[in-house]
């Protein structure tokens, strides 16, 4: 008796914790939970080092053109503003003759009218060339006193060696006329959406219409085709190339080594399609097509395979280390070329 006596006293107690404990519960589970931080931008699944990479500082290209339009239209509004204060000062005091007020004050108005359209006509040209300029990111390289002028004005095509470029964040994806699996051979069955509807990557380059054009595609033609056959196709792409962009500085890339014993491909064969590039690029005879080797630059000076550091794990694709090294590499030819003295 005495021990049910005390259980029942103990229930009340027993209530107050359960009662609590399920109060405390329920508060916690009413907390918002943070969402999860978003997936990197341009981070391929292939290139997981992109998600490592560092805060991208901001180039603002055309910043000129764009301050030059803010201060002729300020400059058009004072303009407009003082015509107007002497055209109400010249009504005030000719109030005498209203004939003569009117028609002085719709010649000051003429006068404004002719000097804002003067004015907005001769903005029109910094104003078109700032719209069609836009604030872009990407990681900064090279030590060429010229680097950021080449890398604000170079746009890639290519394969998913070139998208590397983009992946890791060296150029902006406004940038980048690039895609996985692409080569020559099926070149033209891919598309881009930059701004003026879906194009193949050569219209996308003649939209675009850059500066610098880095072509870096080879890889998927290995083995798809044969040296002399690549040769022809790479000397019908630089053709169209140079017709539609001929004030653009194009520039070949080699095909970039691959490491000891890789599955797709060896280096061997990727020397000799090299050499179709090197042979395409020579032929053009024409000094706004550079060619560079960046084989050269990844490769083992021991093995000539693709140098570890430079994998990007899978003996075939790159680390954006190797990237960094190819730009700043790549920065330094056009220097030697004095490439920074006809960009604008």
């Amino acid at each position: 008796m005495n021990r049910l006596n005390s259980i029942m006293r103990a229930l009340p107690i027993l209530f107050l914790v359960l009662t609590g404990l399920i109060l405390s519960f329920l508060s916690v589970s009413s907390v918002r939970q943070p969402d999860m931080p978003l997936k990197p931008v341009n981070a391929a699944e292939r290139y997981p080092e992109a998600a490592k990479l560092p805060a991208a500082p901001v180039t603002i290209l055309m910043t000129t053109a764009a301050s030059t339009t803010t201060a002729t239209t300020t400059s058009a509004s004072t303009t407009v503003s003082t015509a107007s204060t002497q055209s109400a000062s010249e009504t005030s005091s000719t109030s005498e003759d209203t004939t003569t007020a009117q028609t002085t004050s719709s010649s000051a108005m003429t006068e404004t009218t002719t000097t804002e359209n003067t004015s907005l006509q001769e903005d029109q040209p910094a104003e078109t060339e700032a719209a069609a300029s836009d604030i872009y990111d990407f990681i900064s390289t090279g030590s060429s006193p010229n680097a950021e002028l080449y890398q604000s004005r170079l746009a890639v095509l290519g394969d998913s060696i070139a998208y590397g470029y983009c992946a890791y964040g060296y150029i902006p994806d406004e940038h980048n006329i690039a895609a996985e699996s692409a080569g020559l051979w099926n070149l033209y069955s891919f598309s881009f959406d930059k701004g003026g509807g879906e194009m193949d990557p050569v219209s996308t380059a003649g939209y675009l219409s850059p500066q610098l054009l880095l072509v870096s595609i080879g890889m998927n033609d290995v083995i798809a085709c044969d040296p002399y056959g690549f040769y022809n196709s790479y000397c019908s792409l630089l053709a169209e190339l140079s017709a539609r962009l001929p004030d653009t500085v194009i520039v070949a890339s080699s095909i970039t080594p691959v490491s000891d014993g890789c599955y797709y491909t060896g280096n061997d064969s990727i020397r000799s399609y090299n050499e179709s590039i090197y042979n395409a690029v020579s032929d053009t005879g024409s000094d706004r097509i550079l060619y560079f080797d960046a084989y050269s630059v990844l490769a083992d000076p021991d093995t000539l395979s693709l140098n570890s550091w430079y994998g990007g794990g899978d003996g075939l694709h790159l680390s954006s280390s190797a990237y960094s090294a190819m730009l700043s590499t790549l920065f330094n030819l056009l220097d030697y070329y004095s490439i920074a003295d006809i960009l604008y």
